[in-house]
């Protein structure tokens, strides 16, 4: 989880942000993230808060 992985201090939200806008690699494992620049600005805030809280997701299987 970020929250687990940041440093102390430093804010993960534009790091986050730049990383669900763009695609990231590597970070969390092998598995590439493909960009998603289509997500809006108030849904990457809640994207990124709730990626930041630790909490565990609802699951509805």
């Amino acid at each position: 989880m970020p929250s687990e992985r940041s440093t102390p201090g430093r804010s993960t939200l534009p790091i986050c942000v730049t990383t669900i806008v763009n695609g990231g690699a590597g970070v969390w494992g092998a598995m590439p993230m493909p960009p998603m620049p289509a997500v809006g600005d108030d849904a990457l805030q809640q994207i990124v808060a709730w990626l930041t809280s630790g909490e565990e997701s609802e699951r509805s299987d």
